[in-house]
């Protein structure tokens, strides 16, 4: 057993490292001694594939030799008596990106040291998805927000950014852990998802990022509990601005109007809002980072 599981461990850091990545979402296998196999996330590898199999939930190694034929969801064949069929990959409309983009090589950013360096510490292939739904759907878009996940489908977790195709996206739970000590009581939903920056310059780099206070939230769950308290809790998530600030390496949140005018007064009085609401107005924000980034 322990064996088999060093095999499947080396198999996967080759895979890793693969120039090219062959994946098959799903599909059936069938055995030179007729015997089948539904599998999930199979990859070849040299003479061998590994996969989820979905009968045992567990990740799977099998030899090329041993099997007859591989056909997907679709029950094409893509690999038959010894042969690989031609896979065709599967093309994303090119479509014109006038969006900020920052220069940071692609990648995963997984402290803020690394971020601070511009080096990731990973270079493999991630795939953006969608934030709701059980089946978070698979982005073809640049997104604001999204999920993003590894060649191996894992949600990624507990990194401080990643850059994807010329973008920028901090993770929320980063933003969160590395604020400034004043910005207290903000939490999210969505701590393990990514926001993109959408200006920046050498001062900061500007995002939004949906939060709440985390103490009202606690007092509408708790206090009125039940539907009703969910609903009430949900109220207090609002769109704020986040800025990243080079000089203080922190982030900076903008809880509320007055709390953002306390951080663009100094810097730029012409920004400062009246405040009619308890949140700034997001659009005069943006015109007022854009002065200042």
């Amino acid at each position: 057993m322990k064996a088999r599981f060093l095999l499947l461990f080396i198999l996967f850091l080759s895979l890793a490292n693969a120039q090219q990545k062959n994946f098959v979402s799903e599909g059936l296998i069938t055995l030179k001694n007729n015997k089948t196999t539904g599998f999930e996330k199979l990859y070849f590898v040299g003479e061998k594939v590994a996969f989820k199999n979905v009968a045992t939930n567990t990740q799977t190694v099998f030899l090329l030799a041993d099997i007859y034929k591989i056909e997907d969801d679709a029950q094409h064949i893509v690999y038959q008596n010894g042969e690989r069929q031609r896979m065709e990959e599967v093309k994303v409309p090119e479509v014109e990106d006038t969006l900020f983009k920052p220069r940071y090589p692609d990648g995963i950013y997984k402290t803020k040291e690394d971020f601070i360096a511009k080096k990731p510490n990973s270079t493999e292939t991630v795939r953006p998805k969608g934030l709701v739904g059980l089946d978070k759907p698979l982005l073809t878009t640049i997104e604001h927000a999204c999920y993003f996940y590894d060649m191996y489908d894992y949600k990624l977790k507990n990194v401080f950014a990643v850059s994807y195709k010329g973008h920028l996206y901090f993770q929320v739970q980063a933003i969160l852990d590395n604020r400034n000590k004043t910005d207290r009581a903000q939490a999210s939903d969505f701590a393990n998802g990514f926001v993109r920056v959408i200006m920046g310059g050498d001062n900061y780099f500007y995002t939004e990022a949906d939060l709440s206070n985390a103490w009202a939230q606690g007092l509408a769950y708790g206090g009125i509990g039940g539907a009703a308290g969910g609903m009430a809790a949900r109220s207090f998530v609002n769109g704020k601005g986040v800025v990243w600030d080079f000089k203080n390496n922190e982030f900076n949140i903008f809880k509320n109007c007055k709390d953002y005018n306390a951080f663009i007064q100094p810097l730029y009085a012409e920004g400062v809002q009246e405040c009619k609401k308890q949140q700034a107005n997001i659009w005069e924000v943006r015109k007022a980072i854009e002065k200042i980034k």
